[in-house]
């Protein structure tokens, strides 16, 4: 099973289990929010990544999961933040190493998170918005679907911009 998220419907922008070898296997559950859920957007998350490595393997996948569900908001906050020491922390430790799903790249670049009253807003091939800033930070993370994603979706950017 792979935590994936839902791009239509009732359930629309929430994650879920899906199998992983969709379409042959179309099984799906549903992702049940931890009782204690920590809140990584808007809390001081560093005393979790700094103890990750020593708690268990099990500990450690849970953290990495709820992370996962909680991109859609950690990316809207990196986007709106504007206080540097927190909007560097965040994407180094939680954005850079996390992000790894294109499709929750393109849900909150889809959405109404980069604001066309800043200007200097790009346009992607699919109605997708980006900063020229945001790009270059989010070209650096650690996952080559969101390279891939951000290379084909702001072809033009590129091509003008070499």
């Amino acid at each position: 099973m792979v935590l994936k998220l839902a791009r239509k419907g009732e359930t629309k922008g929430n994650f879920f289990w899906g199998c992983s070898n969709y379409p042959y296997c179309q099984f799906t559950k549903e992702y049940v929010i931890p009782k204690n859920r920590f809140d990584f957007a808007n809390n001081d998350f560093m005393p979790i990544i700094r103890s990750l490595n020593e708690k268990s393997k099990s500990e450690q996948e849970t953290i990495e999961t709820e992370i996962t569900v909680q991109m859609i908001k950690i990316l809207e906050h990196f986007i709106g933040c504007t206080w540097g020491a927190h909007f560097n922390t965040m994407f180094d430790e939680l954005i850079k190493p996390y992000l790894r799903d294109s499709v929750t790249l393109d849900y909150v670049l889809r959405g109404d998170s980069v604001k066309e009253t800043k200007g200097n807003v790009i346009r992607g091939n699919t109605g997708a918005k980006i900063y020229p800033e945001l790009y270059e930070y989010l070209i650096t993370v650690n996952s080559s679907d969101i390279i891939n994603y951000l290379e084909t979706e702001f072809k033009n950017y590129l091509q003008h911009n070499l």
